[in-house]
């Protein structure tokens, strides 16, 4: 018999601390711009990756990011890609070749970065999952 009492205090105890207070739910403001549809968002792959001022690699640096950061895509540009050889001379191509190769790069608050250091995802929180399984 004082089993079940004490089982049966131990119940109403647990049920009646259950009863606090109600939690909220509030979202800010910044967590709407996390799913907006237009929006895209960069994660780095690289080691270690340098914004430079313009979409080309002869440009300045204007600031780094490693592994795992995660930015919000303001532009995309598709630069053509000129072939040099190990001595930084142009490779020139027949006449007849037509074929032109062209490579992505992000723009970002802080400049540009090429998509091969980079994976984009619709939302944030995508890329926050894929920041977390790179770990």
């Amino acid at each position: 018999m004082k089993k079940a009492v004490v089982l049966f205090l131990a119940a109403m105890v647990l049920c009646l601390s259950s009863c606090g207070k109600k939690r909220t739910f509030t979202l800010e403001s910044e967590d709407f711009k996390s799913i907006t549809p237009d929006q895209e968002w960069a994660l780095v792959t690289s080691t270690y990756a340098a914004f430079l001022e313009e979409c080309n690699y002869t440009s300045a640096v204007t600031g780094h990011a490693r592994r795992g950061d995660i930015f919000p895509v303001t532009g995309k540009e598709f630069v053509k890609v000129i072939p040099v050889d190990e001595n930084g001379d142009i490779i020139r191509r027949g006449r007849n070749s037509s074929i032109d190769e062209f490579e992505v790069w992000y723009k970002f608050e802080q400049g540009c970065l090429s998509g091969a250091n980079l994976l984009i995802f619709d939302t944030k929180f995508k890329a926050q999952k894929a920041a977390f399984s790179q770990e």
